[in-house]
């Protein structure tokens, strides 16, 4: 055999092909699993960080409680003072325990909750359309 035919037979073919559209379909079938997978990290990101940041006001409205003299409204408003803008804190979320009157040397306990709601349709419906609870809480003696 002569080189020529040797790089005839390497040579790539043109025209004539099956596999005209291959990638396109490969893409249209990974690309919905690719970009769940995207979005879900994301959601689950974003659910950690408020976990986060939630357990932070509940340690912050734990050292106002152990402090002797401080009402329950001072109590929701250092925890409040914790969170970010995007989460919104009402009364019925932030629980202390004992309320309304602590004596030095009894635990104190504050407990914070947040409903956090998926970003993500399909990890939404997975939820149960309804916001997943979270729940955290901190506790300290009073002094």
């Amino acid at each position: 055999m002569r080189l020529s035919e040797y790089l005839r037979i390497a040579r790539p073919r043109r025209g004539g092909s099956n596999c005209r559209g291959q990638g396109l379909v490969e893409l249209a079938l990974t690309l919905p699993v690719i970009l769940l997978i995207l979005f879900g990290a994301i959601d689950l990101g974003r659910a950690y960080y408020y976990q986060v940041t939630i357990a932070d006001a509940a340690r912050q409205g734990v050292r106002a409680a152990s402090i002797s003299g401080r009402t329950d409204a001072e109590i929701r408003t250092a925890a409040r003072g914790e969170v970010v803008s995007t989460i919104t804190l009402l009364d019925g979320d932030i629980a202390i325990n004992p309320s309304p009157v602590r004596s030095p040397g009894q635990p104190v306990t504050v407990t914070v909750s947040y409903d956090f709601a998926a970003l993500t349709p399909l990890i939404d419906t997975i939820l149960g359309n309804k916001p997943a609870r979270l729940l955290t809480s901190a506790a300290a003696v009073a002094q």
